[in-house]
């Protein structure tokens, strides 16, 4: 077991690592996908708007609704944040801003309305954060654990709008977060 994971590939490791984990390759259908929602599908659409609707205006960096991904950030467009910055949880020092909860708080209350996970990531030098290893390990038998509980009698989890049938996965630290949601899609039996 690694004591901490320094993710170090321009995507959202936390989001590929869970989706790989569920959809091991001897797997004969997908357990879950990530979220893409075309523009035509009004439900889905709208659900990603509520999604996104329990973050703070000031905290979204970006949002993504085909791929059902929101980006947070402190940080306002064109601002950048040095790499030696420590992230202090209450004040942000580089732009001078109080800080009412940390992107990781934000993002874990969101728990009563959809269920998620949070890889949450600490500063280990400047400009590197990584995830503890044993957080991980935790997160990928709960979301499995999830997952897998949502056997029906055919197999197949039904309705892709449902949110009991949606989760999330996010990496946040202190400043910043990405939050991807994912559909549960089928369990195979075999």
């Amino acid at each position: 077991m690694p004591e901490y994971v320094v993710p170090a590939i321009p995507c959202h490791v936390a989001a590929y690592l869970v989706k790989e984990y569920l959809n091991y390759p001897d797997q004969k259908e997908q357990i879950i996908k990530k979220i893409s929602i075309p523009p035509e599908d009004k439900d889905l659409i709208q659900f990603f708007n509520q999604f996104t609707s329990h973050f703070p205006e000031n905290i979204i960096a970006s949002l993504y609704p085909v791929q059902g991904i929101a980006m947070l950030s402190y940080a306002r467009r064109g601002e950048i944040c040095p790499d030696g910055c420590a992230g202090p949880e209450n004040f942000c020092p580089n732009f001078r801003r109080e800080k009412t909860k940390t992107r990781t708080n934000y993002v874990r209350d969101l728990s009563p309305y959809i269920k998620g996970w949070v890889f949450e990531s600490y500063q280990m030098k400047p400009g590197i954060g990584a995830m503890r290893g044993t957080d991980i390990k935790q997160n990928l038998f709960e979301i499995s654990e999830y997952v897998h509980s949502l056997y029906t009698s055919n197999g197949k989890v039904g309705d892709t709008t449902a949110t009991k049938e949606s989760f999330f996965i996010a990496t946040t630290c202190n400043c910043h977060g990405v939050v991807n949601l994912f559909q549960i899609c089928s369990i195979n039996r075999s």
